[in-house]
């Protein structure tokens, strides 16, 4: 129906305040991971990483990339759900354009700077959750292809994303669903709280309710999966092999060059030289 509405225009519908949510979020959830990692907080005494630790980690990270995106995630969600009447389905937010929508989002819808962070809570607890689950289940498919003899990255990267995908949308869906009311409603409009949220979905839709558009989650998160980890991994490795050609080769004093002057340097150091033993 998108299609026939609006063709194109209907089915990218948000992309601008969904890129900066993308943006913000994986930035912000790969460097507050990253500097775990460099502070040894993911690993014990020996340089051994431990489960929990690691785990614990992505779920910071991902609580400070939903935090820092919540409001452009708000945007997002708003934009997306705007539809015309025959089609229309929730609340219904008068957002003309893309860029009124990210104004709003970010001063506060209506003035109120909280509603820009109405579905925060909910927000930290699916992307939380979901970081921890993509990046292990995501880690642990990808180690076993390699045990198994398949070394080529890409297509590596792509089978695991395909099958990790699955534990991330059956774990992450229910909580994905409440997101998505709690930022789509007007503030305080339908649920004062998460809990409200999940005891009106079940009592009026039952367990189904919160697996509803699990099919599309699943379409979204394979490829967002295998993007963001293969970029991440792209460019941390960059980063290592360019901080590797700006460390000095050796901390030796290299004399080369310098003809006859050296042994001034040393005897004005209080030092003997010998040619004939070449030593300082």
């Amino acid at each position: 129906k998108q299609w026939y509405q609006r063709r194109v225009r209907g089915i990218y519908k948000g992309i601008i305040p969904g890129f900066m949510y993308q943006f913000l979020m994986n930035t912000v959830r790969a460097s507050v991971f990253e500097m775990c990692n460099s502070w040894g907080l993911t690993s014990d005494l020996e340089d051994e990483p431990v489960l929990w630790r690691y785990a614990a980690a992505c779920a910071l990270s991902g609580s400070a990339g939903a935090v820092i995106a919540s409001p452009a995630y708000l945007a997002k969600i708003q934009t997306q759900s705007q539809a015309s009447p025959k089609m229309a389905v929730g609340w219904q937010h008068s957002h003309p354009k893309s860029r009124w929508v990210i104004w709003n989002a970010f001063r506060g819808h209506r003035g109120k700077l909280k509603s820009g962070f109405q579905g925060g809570t909910s927000a930290v607890m699916r992307v939380s959750l979901a970081s921890t689950i993509q990046l292990l289940s995501f880690t642990t498919v990808q180690h076993g292809f390699y045990s198994l003899g398949v070394h080529n990255a890409l297509f590596n990267s792509c089978i695991s994303g395909v099958i990790s995908s699955i534990p991330v949308v059956i774990i992450s869906n229910p909580l994905d669903v409440v997101c998505t009311r709690m930022y789509n409603q007007d503030l305080g409009a339908y649920y004062k709280s998460n809990r409200e949220c999940i005891e009106k979905l079940y009592q009026r839709e039952g367990w189904r309710g919160f697996y509803k558009g699990a099919f599309v989650n699943y379409c979204r998160t394979v490829p967002h999966m295998v993007c963001t980890l293969l970029l991440w991994d792209h460019f941390k490795r960059n980063s290592i092999n360019l901080s590797l050609t700006l460390q000095p080769k050796s901390n030796e004093f290299d004399f080369e060059g310098f003809g006859d002057s050296h042994k001034d340097i040393i005897t004005k150091f209080g030092l003997d030289f010998d040619d004939d033993e070449g030593r300082g």
